[in-house]
């Protein structure tokens, strides 16, 4: 049994089974760095797309209302423009904003970089 244990094809069998476990664990970290660059890159497209809506779009229509407030149509509206120009934006990026958010937290992403807009 012991010389089994110290024979060559043995060694090489452990001695890959290590590197393929070694391969494994650090090919999990660059997939999990590739990740969170294309979420990065998808909100800075989503910032930018806000940024743009709100000089292009939001600013006049403030400018011509005395409140200087949006109607609910208007800011579903300006939503919809900064949407379509973040998605636009992404994929010049070469990133799919929607499938790397989620469609259903672009939204909520967009509302915090509205609320973090209006703090600046």
């Amino acid at each position: 049994m012991m010389s089994l244990l110290h024979s060559e094809a043995v060694l090489a069998c452990v001695a890959s089974i290590v590197g393929a476990l070694w391969t494994l664990l650090k090919s999990h970290e660059w997939m999990r760095g590739m990740r969170q660059r294309k979420v990065n890159d998808a909100l800075e497209a989503l910032e930018a797309a806000v940024d743009a809506t709100y000089r292009e779009y939001v600013r006049a229509l403030k400018e011509q209302d005395p409140s200087g407030r949006l109607s609910a149509g208007e800011q579903e509206e300006a939503r919809k423009q900064a949407r379509d120009r973040a998605v636009d934006i992404a994929r010049r990026r070469g990133v799919d904003l929607v499938e790397t958010l989620g469609n259903d937290f672009i939204d909520l992403w967009t509302g915090r970089i509205v609320k973090k807009l209006k703090q600046a």
